[in-house]
């Protein structure tokens, strides 16, 4: 058994770790990094309740400062680590300190990619991935009228839900044809298109952002390439996440879009594991390896990494991807990552909407997204994982339960 564990990163799946390593009754020391001030916390809130001032920043913390405390961890919050040395089995702190361990977890997450295009610098454009970002946009947004959401993707369109729910005039702008393009079929993207339109969200899609304008550092509007012209007192980015794999690969670990793990969250070194967002991994219910960026992912793969670093050989991660998100009161699950279909069956009422939206390659259940309708999800999970090819009247007829139909 491991002496000493050493986790580097400070969100949801570090603190998972952290309580799955004292369930099983792991009985070495506990030392967790993290470059951010703040006890690790959950990044769900952040586009949504922390946005809307709902909550406190405290209310994001995934466990309080006693219950590390009562678990014997030690806490180095605001410390970065800048190198790992595999051989001596040592990490170099930002403070010159060095810290041994036995086993390393890397649970770095992801960052938000930036734009790069003139005026990005002003006040009042900034990312939503931290909480002190989302701590700054509330404020922005307490005294905002005009807001740009730069971005369709899930924290774009949940943002979107919070900024015109606090009443500000919402314009949102997406470079790809149809919104959640990198993880959605048109016709789902086509419920959640309509849903936010219709409550008078300004949407643009095809149109991507080529600078910000400005007057005395300050954010006035925000420019695209197709030559609009948007009037705007707050920006907010959301064009996707990159995983922070530099420091693994700086180890020697291999990375490729991710750090590569195999289904226990073990690295190519065996002294080195990785979970959460920054990982890649082979999915055997999807047969392709995937990157998932969701809180359930953070929550799940972390406990399995947690088991497997205690000692557990049977500890493997075979998880259906599953993604959550909340827009105003449209409730959204996606189950699934199916990179081709050839066919989407909808059953419910789409511009309510409650509804699910079954996507199909061959006949083959390979996705779905419920709205509204989280009864549809354990079920529609059965018939990916079964590879499922039911009749596709029963699959479209709403009084026929989704359950009858897993084999």
């Amino acid at each position: 058994m491991a002496d000493t564990t050493l986790i580097i990163g400070a969100g949801q799946t570090a603190a998972e770790a952290v309580a799955t390593l004292r369930e099983v009754g792991y009985p070495g020391r506990i030392v967790l990094v993290g470059a951010e001030p703040h006890l690790p916390y959950a990044r769900t809130p952040l586009s949504g309740e922390v946005l809307a001032g709902a909550v406190i920043p405290e209310d994001c913390a995934v466990h309080d400062a006693a219950f590390y405390r009562d678990r014997d961890v030690t806490l180095e919050l605001g410390r970065q680590v800048l190198a790992v040395d595999r051989a001596a089995r040592t990490v170099r702190l930002d403070d010159g300190r060095q810290l041994a361990w036995d086993q390393l977890l890397i649970a770095t997450g992801a960052h938000a990619r930036r734009l790069a295009v003139p005026g990005a610098d002003l006040v009042g454009v900034s990312p939503l991935r931290t909480l002190d970002e989302a701590l700054l946009l509330r404020d922005q947004l307490a005294t905002a009228r005009r807001v740009v959401v730069v971005g369709g993707g899930w924290i774009g369109l949940q943002a979107t839900a919070t900024a015109h729910a606090a009443g500000c005039d919402v314009t949102l702008v997406e470079a790809a044809e149809h919104l959640l393009a990198r993880v959605a079929a048109p016709e789902v993207a086509c419920v959640v298109r309509v849903f936010h339109a219709t409550r008078g969200v300004h949407i643009i899609c095809d149109s991507s952002v080529s600078g910000f304008e400005g007057a005395a550092g300050r954010l006035t509007a925000v420019l695209t390439h197709d030559d609009r012209r948007l009037p705007a007192d707050v920006a907010i980015v959301a064009i996707g996440a990159t995983p922070n794999g530099e420091l693994a690969a700086a180890a020697g670990l291999e990375v490729a879009d991710g750090v590569l793990v195999d289904a226990s969250g073990r690295t190519n070194d065996p002294h080195i594991f990785a979970a959460g967002d920054c990982t890649r991994f082979f999915s055997p219910p999807l047969g392709r390896t995937v990157r998932l960026e969701s809180w359930r992912n953070a929550r799940r793969q972390a406990r399995v990494v947690a088991r497997a670093m205690a000692g557990d050989a049977d500890a493997r991660f075979d998880e259906i991807p599953f993604v959550h998100s909340d827009q105003g009161d449209l409730h959204i699950d996606v189950i699934g990552a199916p990179v081709r279909w050839n066919q989407v069956m909808m059953r419910g009422s789409p511009w309510i909407p409650d509804c699910t939206a079954l996507m199909l390659e061959a006949g083959v259940v390979v996705g779905a997204a419920t709205f509204n309708r989280p009864q549809d999800n354990a079920p529609a999970e059965a018939l990916i994982r079964a590879h499922a090819t039911p009749d596709p009247r029963a699959l479209l007829d709403r009084e026929v339960p989704l359950a009858s139909l897993v084999p």
